[in-house]
């Protein structure tokens, strides 16, 4: 797992912990305390012990930024490569907000209503849960060692959600517009060198089409709702955006 320090994509004290550790040196032992806000509903609020042996210690140094540099990425000149960057910048923030919204319409909705989920979907929603955060936490521990009752809370909204979002798509009679599918598709293409071969590797793949699909289809029935709800716009700058809560 590679940290970068002073980025403040992790927990404080889990940086705190690394600062000054070198290769060689025993096993640093340290707790974390996950704030209150945690986006893992069952860690908020409490503390966990981390041990870490560093395998390698590195230093960022920038390079000048010339049009020599602007050619290691195919542009032409500085310009050309701030044109690209700010590009890039501007869709991930899109595709950003739209998310954070998503989320927030859904989440508005759901809390709204009070009924019974199946235990059967929470449980293995919550055993889905627990391996994608051990994948990413700690990609080289034992998932299985994790208790997957820890995730069920949120396992729960989750499953409800999800309900919810057939609800709606049943009750407003939606149907998946094959042209927001084509947009949704050339807007992840646009990240990569070559989008045209990206689109077709989508067009040629079943999953990924559908999976497609379904997230376009979850969209409209946000849409649908904002489409009816009253709606107070906030600002935030780019980094709050893009990075809306740590992770440890």
């Amino acid at each position: 797992m590679q940290v970068v320090l002073g980025e403040k994509r992790m927990l404080a004290d889990f940086e705190k912990g690394l600062a000054g550790i070198a290769v060689g040196e025993p096993e640093r032992v340290f707790d974390v305390a996950f704030p209150e806000d945690y986006p893992v509903e069952n860690l908020q609020g409490k503390t966990a012990q981390f041990t870490v042996t560093a395998t390698a210690v590195e230093e960022k140094i920038l390079p000048e930024l010339n049009d020599e540099f602007a050619a290691r990425f195919g542009s032409a000149s500085v310009a050309e490569l701030e044109s690209e960057v700010r590009k890039n910048m501007e869709r991930e923030l899109k595709q950003a907000l739209k998310r954070q919204t998503k989320d927030a319409v859904l989440t508005a909705v759901t809390d709204s209503l009070t009924f019974d989920v199946p235990k059967a979907l929470v449980d293995e929603e919550a055993v889905v849960m627990r391996d994608g955060f051990v994948r990413q936490q700690m990609p080289h521990a034992d998932a299985s060692a994790l208790d997957a009752g820890l995730f069920s809370e949120q396992a729960a909204k989750r499953v409800k959600m999800g309900l919810v979002i057939m609800e709606i798509v049943k009750s407003a009679d939606l149907q998946v517009d094959d042209a927001l599918v084509d947009e949704f598709i050339n807007d992840i293409a646009a990240a990569y060198d070559e989008p045209e071969q990206v689109v077709a590797t989508y067009k040629g793949d079943r999953e990924m089409m559908s999976n497609a699909r379904t997230v376009v289809l979850e969209q409209q029935a946000v849409d649908h709702v904002l489409s009816k709800a009253k709606v107070t716009q906030k600002s935030q700058d780019f980094k709050s955006v893009m990075n809306p809560a740590p992770q440890a």
